[in-house]
């Protein structure tokens, strides 16, 4: 498309038009100087360099940064003059031939948003509303391709121009926008993308996880337990969900320690910042009987409604805090068991953020949408200010197609009806995936565009063209109907970490077949695109198009590789050709003006087997791991020292792949396996050169081992999978069993042995295991050929280690993919 602005071609007097006009540039010419108030702070600076910088693309014309003293006389751009108080406001007005531009201020780094060291940059913020009405420019996404400036070698502005804006949300805030990975001079451009689309805080805010960093087990738990979760009967020191301890939030002398730790950690902060309140993420909540007594009842899927209880501890720890600092404010979510209102009124120097994740999906249900804005007046109706976090792709995004502006004025239209003060957006998907998203969200947290289905389309034509926009505007409408469709199936939940379980839903029923579609309409308008930018951007359109045609076949390949037990090395072969075409495709989207960090996190979450160690191990090893149950004769002295002649010349089994992708790990397990006429034995020597860290406490029965160090065992004697048995035992030698018959669980009647010991760099266990809790009566079992595996959880390290001797590629309980035990 011809960038222009449509001007009437006038007979000038410069820099003034008749009484209605400034002439600022004419034919790429301006008398104009850009002029900055004395003592002007960063924010002001780096409004004048985008106002020069863009006034330069659009029209050609240089205006030049001068003192104060040498503007007399000269029209010029005065920012920063003008006082204004709203905060994160500006006004934007003409006095004689000067235009002023100026707003709400602060000292401090203007690129940074970060809750405690951000500036407000209201004259920014005026500066780039200028460059968007006078000039058209757009920011659709990060970095030189992905904005949008139309060429004009003139620009006029209106000699009553006078006008003032502030932003509707206090606060919007977009995270992960920037990651580790990337450059600093990407980094920038990102930082400069959230300015000039107003994301922004009046205030400080707050309200991560805190309990990880000022409440840790590993400071109090040895001599206070019974400041900690009490779960299943028992208080647990270490973390085996990798999202911290929990605390019991009804032990006043842990809310004391607590608030003091928040105290001295406020003290070392000089500037004024919010301290959170938030508990750690995920489940294993206190179970004691005080704490269970605040709650508000059971979810229908039994899941207990703690809000009162976690809003008396916040209103609690608050107070504590509030007598030594009287000023403090605190940030708190209201997040998974406890989103929902409750009955406790909420201390006022509380904020409040109420979370809902995966919106990009529930929210096209409209019980969802209905029930979410009951929830949110609830919350308002007794708070000064509500803020909203949502993570629109939910726990990490998978970098497929997920363009939703239907779904964004859905939610919109909730948070402006609850009156909801603030926008906050964990972004899990980067601009290839999610297109104009992250550009809508933040465009509607400043202000409501008006007239909502104009906005769409020009924002679509002046992004990819307007050519091309009508087939873009079609393919979105058609992928949003694809999720609509997702969302009003069942999915599952994760009630403690509040999101649904999107993959493989996403992959099998939005994304297949749907690149193959809308491919062959786009193709050729990107190949007769001029414009850089929106060739640019609707190539990252096509590049996302083909990697989830990738990741969609690539899947259905995995899926039968890692679901049979006697997978094809061809389809193996074909699946890793995949795998490294799709790697090559997420580096792609890396780059400006797409923001990719990695997604293999996503694949770690969801068990998605797109590692390339799963082909190649399918096309190295076989299809199982076999190994002998050599006949010995005696049993061994069980002591966990493994020095007994009974395991002298076993051979080893080393479990060292992990669960999920085959990769080896370096500190594995050593196994050994022997039977007698009357029972299995196995050795574990588990290697760990962090024993020191090792914080296991379950002993006795009942004990969730399995959150621990742990070896679990696993026998299916007929080889098919329909009835197994595991032994799960901990570094302690505390031991569960169960028993499996159609995918479901009972305890297994059986009485091994189990005792460990530890020897310098390893844990060690040696275990027995009657064969008649095996062999259901079966005397002759010479041949037999069972099903068998063994796997570790190393509790050491973050993530935390799953490893086997048979990977499975997913669980552990995968009986298709156990490995075979032949015995002797």
């Amino acid at each position: 498309m011809q960038k222009y602005l449509s001007l009437l071609t006038l007979v000038l007097v410069w820099p003034l038009l008749g009484a209605e006009f400034l002439e600022v540039v004419k034919d790429g010419r301006s008398p104009y100087v850009v002029v900055l108030a004395p003592d002007a702070p960063q924010a002001v600076r780096a409004a004048a360099d985008d106002l020069r910088e863009y006034i330069h693309k659009a029209t050609g014309a240089q205006l030049p940064l001068v003192e104060a003293v040498q503007a007399a006389g000269k029209p010029s751009f005065r920012l920063g003059f003008l006082p204004v108080e709203q905060p994160e406001g500006f006004v934007v007005k003409v006095e004689n031939q000067d235009i002023h531009i100026s707003g709400n201020d602060t000292p401090g780094d203007p690129y940074n948003i970060h809750w405690a060291n951000g500036a407000r940059v209201g004259t920014w913020y005026g500066v780039c509303d200028f460059l968007e009405k006078q000039l058209g420019v757009r920011w659709f996404m990060p970095g030189p391709l992905g904005e949008y400036v139309p060429q004009c070698p003139d620009l006029r502005v209106a000699a009553g121009l006078n006008y003032a804006d502030a932003p509707r949300f206090e606060m919007r805030r977009m995270g992960y926008i920037t990651h580790k990975k990337m450059s600093k001079s990407d980094a920038r451009q990102c930082q400069l993308w959230l300015r000039r689309n107003r994301a922004g805080n009046a205030d400080s805010w707050c309200a991560w996880h805190d309990w990880l960093f000022h409440f840790k087990g590993e400071d109090y738990f040895q001599e206070h337990p019974e400041w900690f979760a009490l779960i299943g009967g028992r208080r647990y020191g270490t973390d085996s969900l990798g999202h911290g301890l929990k605390m019991c939030t009804t032990n006043p002398e842990a809310l004391d320690q607590y608030a003091k730790n928040l105290i001295e950690y406020r003290r070392t902060w000089k500037r004024p910042i919010m301290l959170t309140l938030s508990p750690n993420d995920g489940g294993n909540c206190c179970e004691c009987e005080r704490c269970q007594a605040l709650d508000n009842g059971v979810r229908p899927d039994g899941s207990r409604i703690m809000t009162d209880r976690m809003m008396t501890y916040a209103n609690e720890v608050a107070k504590r805090v509030l007598q030594e600092l009287p000023d403090q404010k605190f940030g708190m979510y209201a997040y998974g068991f406890f989103a929902e209102v409750g009955n406790v009124k909420v201390h006022p120097a509380i904020t409040i953020e109420e979370v809902l994740n995966d919106n990009g999906i529930s929210y096209y249900r409209e019980e969802v949408r209905k029930n979410h804005l009951a929830n949110l007046q609830g919350w308002r109706k007794n708070l000064d200010k509500l803020y909203f976090y949502g993570t629109p792709e939910g726990m990490g995004g998978l970098a497929l197609p997920c363009a939703h502006f239907r779904n964004i004025c859905l939610l919109y239209d909730n948070l402006y009806a609850a009156d909801v003060t603030g926008f906050d957006m964990n972004n899990g998907s980067c601009f290839a995936a999610s297109a104009l998203n992250n550009y809508f969200y933040l465009r509607f947290a400043w202000a409501d565009p008006g007239d909502r289905e104009q906005f769409y389309r020009q924002s679509l034509q002046q992004c990819y063209g307007e050519a091309a926009a009508p087939v873009v505007f079609a393919c979105f409408e058609a992928l949003e109907q694809r999720y609509s469709q997702l969302a009003h199936r069942k999915m599952d939940e994760d009630r403690g970490l509040g999101y649904v379980k999107r993959y493989p839903g996403v992959i099998t029923e939005v994304c297949a077949g749907f690149a193959e579609e809308w491919l062959p309409q786009l193709q050729p308008l990107a190949a007769a695109a001029s414009d850089s930018g929106q060739k640019a951007r609707l190539q990252l359109l096509l590049d996302n198009l083909e990697y989830s045609k990738t990741t969609c076949e690539l899947y259905r390949l995995a899926m039968q590789v890692v679901s049979n037990p006697k997978p094809e090395v061809k389809i193996a072969a074909q699946a890793d050709a995949l795998a490294q075409l799709r790697e090559k495709q997420l580096e792609k989207m890396t780059h400006l003006p797409s923001n990719l960090g990695s997604v293999s996190h996503t694949e770690q979450n969801f068990r998605l087997p797109f590692d390339r160690n799963v082909f190649t191990y399918i096309m190295s090893a076989g299809a199982r791991k076999s190994a002998k149950a050599q006949r010995r004769q005696g049993q061994p002295v069980l002591d966990g020292r493994l020095d007994d002649p009974f395991w002298a010349g076993l051979p080893v089994l080393r479990v060292q792949f992990d669960k999920n992708h085959g990769r080896v790990y370096a500190e594995g397990a050593d196994a050994k396996v022997a039977i007698t006429a009357e029972a299995l034995y196995i050795s574990v020597r588990c290697e760990e050169p962090a024993l020191d860290q090792i914080k296991d406490s379950g002993v006795g029965p009942e004990q969730a081992v399995w959150d621990e160090n742990c070896v679990d065992i696993f026998i299916d004697p007929a080889g098919d999978g329909k009835l197994y048995y595991q032994l799960v035992f901990n570094s302690l030698g505390t031991y569960r069993a169960f028993s499996y018959a159609d995918k479901k669980n009972t305890p297994w009647e059986v009485e091994p042995k189990v005792v460990t010991a530890r020897d310098e760099n390893s844990w060690c266990a040696e275990a027995c295991i009657p064969l008649a809790a095996i062999t259901a009566g079966k005397t002759d079992i010479r041949g037999d050929i069972w099903g068998f595996n063994i796997c570790r959880a190393r509790r050491t390290v973050r993530p935390n280690a799953y490893s086997c001797w048979s990977p499975t590629f997913g669980d552990f309980h995968r009986p298709e993919r156990f490995g075979r035990l032949i015995i002797q």
